[in-house]
């Protein structure tokens, strides 16, 4: 059964981006370098982060499909790729918060921020769940964090805790 991060990263990239995963990823995709990353924090009953780090021939093909202009055009611009990278961010975590939060948690999210992509590798091991998705002919890599809860004290009442396995 795919993770619900898995669900919700190939369902977005599927109808916002029109480009069809590969799960698993081939070996060729899997060897593309990340070069684009973005990180979406969100609070609400329990906070974090969603990053989402691709490789170039997906962020190019991301904002032409997305934005409606021609490759070449995309490919060199930074800006119109990061931009398009950062809205799937939104939206993968939009989509994915309710799966592990439960439809009635309300959370709010934060604008996404770059992330430099080798801090990606970094982060990976200590996320709550990863997604690989094959995506033409690279990958996109996501990475879903759930923020430590602080132990209570007197002076702070017991806080809200993050969900242990996810709500279905």
């Amino acid at each position: 059964m795919p993770s619900q991060l898995l669900t919700a990263a190939t369902s977005t990239f599927e109808s916002l981006a029109l480009l069809f995963a590969d799960v698993p990823a081939s070996d060729a995709q899997r060897a593309a370098p990340l070069t684009h990353a973005v990180r979406v924090r969100f609070t609400g009953p329990f906070g974090g982060a969603l990053d989402v780090a691709v490789s170039d021939d997906v962020a190019v093909a991301l904002a032409a499909n997305m934005l409606g202009h021609p490759p070449d055009a995309v490919a060199a611009d930074a800006r119109l790729r990061q931009d398009a990278l950062g809205e799937v961010g939104n939206v993968v975590c939009g989509n994915v918060l309710p799966l592990v939060g439960g439809r009635e948690a309300v959370f709010h999210l934060a604008a996404p921020a770059p992330l430099p992509p080798d801090a990606l590798a970094g982060v990976l091991a200590a996320a709550r769940d990863t997604a690989t998705l094959g995506l033409e002919g690279g990958r996109a890599v996501l990475a879903f964090h759930v923020d430590p809860v602080a132990p209570a004290t007197p002076s702070h009442p017991e806080p809200a805790t993050a969900p242990l396995s996810p709500t279905q």
